[in-house]
């Protein structure tokens, strides 16, 4: 039998039926037993996972899977049909979410709203109008009726934006530097850019566009995207739907370096913009590279840098402004292209400190030949170039021609003025022209080819000066009836150091009377109050066209301290050719000049009749400090039959003590005197004397040397003023005799820097 009892539990009436029966227990309505496991709960119903017996009768369906849907891009809100248990829904691992392809989407964290029957999902960005799968498994709802596994579908936030990305950087028509901040062009031709380290990446940046599924970004160097470089058709990147910017280069992309080019860029979004067309939006930037690029490529127009930029696709057109753009964006370099049949630019110029100004490229920007051509400069001025107070940096000058003003007549016409700068400047392979088209005597008034003055007031003891290196300094021919005075270099109250140079004073054309008290003077080098060295130049006075009138000179060199300071002059391995007036002078100086002169070949190729012909002369010294003339050749052609010629090797005013002139192994040849002379010549390798008839008396095309131990010395074959051999002291030079002329080594047996046909060599007996 069955025994029904009644409990009462906080006045709540509990039937229990016992005996024969099971177990029942009849519990009021809202009434729930606690649990740990099944076995706690009577009338067989289950421990539900929320620790509660089951109510028969009440819920034993599992919860279902309503909706999906997509609320921001990372949020998905999942509907279910009643609660849900707090802790199967909020298990992150029960949750799966994958597109059409079946590419998942991540799950990073699960929220259950305080009704228990929707769930949020925080998840990775959405892909807009893309189609997704939600998966959930093992979700269980209050009464622990489990959800085995269900799926639904969404829709990506957001709608499709067909228009383009908006293009942020770099904006149309914006210039980018190649250079990072403070960087100086160090690399290699032809952009000169520097080590990757130091260069400057461009970064394309645009605006997302809901629905791209990746970017494609493609880059040009034409406006119709028909070329990059070389290359044909556009480079081409595509780059995930996250990312919003590309570098060049990178390479973890395989993006390129750029170059000194303009480039065009444009980006869409796949699967979202249209594709690729003529009228799709675009922008141009410009890349400046290590070096500013100037080229004015249309034959007889003024040039303008409207629309320049100074890279290679827009350079500017004026060399001043590629050398304000330098400066402004920190370049070094400024490299000037050749105009259309190498007509000159027609500017005048000032150089940049610290920037290197390089003429002589072609339109392909290929290297350029040091030996020319050159790039042209011409201008109205007096001055076509000049260097102003240039001490910091490097600044260098290569490549040009300059000079010849296109004003027929100017006077005072400077090819290149060098004023207060030091050993910063270095000047090598130019073109140097002074004067102009010959108009009379104005076109002869103080030409120069270059002239350097002053010193800056900073400048170090040491500083030798700027650097003149395998230039050609001369002037264009004049014409004159009144004084005039053509220099091809002119040095004053300054410093300088000329290496290699042709300097050429230019020709001088008289045919007519000369004006009362006229007087011209061609002279290659002329120095006052400066220190100066000269190594391994060609030096030549071409002199008079026609004969010469009386008060005419040709000076290869004239130094004059006008009294103030002492000049300081170092003359070495320079060959020296001077030609018709009624004065030739190699090497002349006045006051106290600090001399070595060594090594140099000077020729005298003057026919002038009764005209007076000097190898080396010096007068006015009163400073004690030794001075030396070593090893030269010194060669004066005398025309045949003239006995009224003054010829003299080294000419000396002042009775200047023998140890504070050192004259030793210098070679002589043809030179012919006049006795009778109010003051000595001598001979190198004599003492002064202050009588000329010690002095030996030679003929034209003979040597002289004080002894017979001192070494022989002949002149180089093939030179006009000797034949086949020349007899001295006693013994036979002749070109088989084995004392014949070394020509390529001098008597210590080293290399010559200067051509044999210009002078006499000497050889050990």
């Amino acid at each position: 039998m069955c025994l029904r009892q009644l409990l009462t539990c906080a006045g709540v009436c509990i039937v229990f039926v016992t005996g024969a029966c099971k177990v029942r227990v009849s519990l009021p309505a809202g009434i729930r037993l606690t649990c740990h496991q099944d076995a706690d709960c009577p009338n067989d119903v289950r421990c539900d996972p929320s620790g509660f017996c089951a109510v028969p009768g009440i819920d034993a369906a599992p919860p279902t899977l309503s909706a999906a849907t997509a609320e921001s891009p990372t949020r998905v809100t999942l509907l279910f049909s009643e609660p849900l248990d707090e802790k199967t829904a909020q298990t992150l691992a029960n949750y799966a979410i994958s597109d059409s392809s079946g590419t998942p989407l991540a799950v990073e964290a699960v929220h259950l709203s305080s009704r228990q029957d929707a769930v949020a999902l925080i998840t990775a960005v959405q892909r807009v109008q893309q189609t997704y799968t939600v998966t959930v498994a093992d979700l269980a709802d209050r009464h622990a009726n489990k959800l085995a596994s269900a799926t639904v579908t969404f829709i990506g936030y957001g709608s499709i934006d067909t228009d383009p990305p908006r293009q942020l950087a770099p904006a149309d028509g914006e210039v980018v530097s190649l250079l990072k901040e403070g960087t100086t062009s160090t690399g290699a031709a032809p952009d000169f850019l520097p080590d990757a380290v130091d260069r400057q990446q461009v970064t394309c940046a645009w605006s997302a566009v809901n629905g791209a599924t990746s970017y494609e970004v493609q880059l040009a160097t034409s406006s119709d995207f028909s070329s990059f470089g070389a290359a044909s058709g556009p480079a081409t990147f595509v780059v995930p739907p996250e990312w919003n910017s590309l570098r060049f280069p990178d390479t973890e992309v395989g993006t390129p370096e750029l170059a000194s080019f303009t480039y065009w860029w444009r980006v869409r979004g796949v699967d979202a913009t249209r594709p690729f067309d003529a009228d799709f939006p675009k922008a141009q930037f410009d890349a400046l590279a290590g070096v500013v690029y100037v080229a004015c490529a249309t034959s007889g127009a003024t040039c303008n840098d409207r629309g320049g930029v100074g890279n290679r696709s827009k350079p500017l057109q004026t060399i001043s402004g590629g050398l304000a753009r330098a400066r402004v964006h920190g370049r070094t370099r400024v490299n000037v292209a050749m105009r259309p049949d190498n007509e000159p630019y027609q500017e005048m110029v000032a150089l940049t400190e610290g920037v290197g100004l390089y003429g002589g490229y072609t339109s392909d920007w290929a290297q350029p030949d040091p030996a020319g051509p050159y790039t042209k400069i011409r201008s109205d001025a007096p001055i076509q170039l000049s260097a102003n107070n240039l001490r910091r940096g490097t600044t260098v000058l290569e490549g040009f021609e300059v000079g010849g003003s296109i004003v027929a007549g100017r006077p005072r016409s400077t090819a290149f003025a060098v004023t207060a700068c030091n050993s910063s400047l270095q000047v090598r392979h130019n073109h140097f022209i002074g004067g102009t088209t010959p108009a009379g005597d104005a076109a002869c008034e103080n030409t120069l080819g270059v002239n350097v003055r002053m010193l800056p007031d900073d400048i170090a003891d040491d500083d030798p000066g700027p650097l003149f290196e395998d230039n050609v300094i001369e002037n264009l021919p004049c014409e004159a009836q009144g004084s005039a005075e053509i220099q091809a270099v002119g040095i004053g109250f300054a410093r300088a150091v000329f290496v290699g140079n042709l300097i050429n004073s230019g020709t001088v054309r008289y045919d007519g009377v000369p004006a009362a008290g006229a007087a011209w003077r061609a002279i290659a080098i002329a120095m006052s109050d400066s220190r100066a060295v000269f190594v391994h130049n060609q030096i030549k006075v071409p002199g008079f066209a026609t004969n010469a009138p009386s008060e005419s000179a040709t000076w290869g060199f004239t130094g004059d301290t006008g009294g103030l300071t002492s000049d300081v002059l170092i003359m070495t391995g320079n060959t020296m050719t001077l030609g018709r007036s009624a004065a030739s002078y190699g090497i002349f100086m006045q006051g106290p000049t600090l001399f070595t002169i060594t090594n140099n070949t000077i020729v005298i190729d003057n026919d002038q009749v009764s005209s007076q012909r000097g190898g080396i002369a010096y007068w006015k010294h009163e400073s004690p400090t030794p001075l030396s003339m070593l090893a030269n050749n010194l060669i004066i052609l005398s025309p045949p039959g003239v006995a009224d010629t003054l010829n003299f090797p080294v000419l000396s005013r002042t009775s200047l003590p023998t140890a504070n002139c050192s004259r030793e192994r210098n070679a002589a040849a043809g030179f012919a005197y006049r006795l009778g002379v109010a003051y000595p010549s001598i001979l190198v390798d004599s003492d002064v004397n202050a009588s000329a008839t010690e002095l030996v008396n030679v003929s034209a095309g003979s040597f002289a040397t004080c002894s017979d131990a001192v070494t022989p010395w002949c002149l180089a074959a093939g030179h006009p003023a000797i034949g086949t051999g020349i007899e001295l002291t006693g013994l036979t030079c002749s070109l088989s005799a084995p004392l014949s002329c070394d020509y390529d080594r001098d008597y210590l047996g080293r290399l010559r820097a200067v051509p044999p046909s210009y002078g006499a060599l000497e050889v050990e007996p």
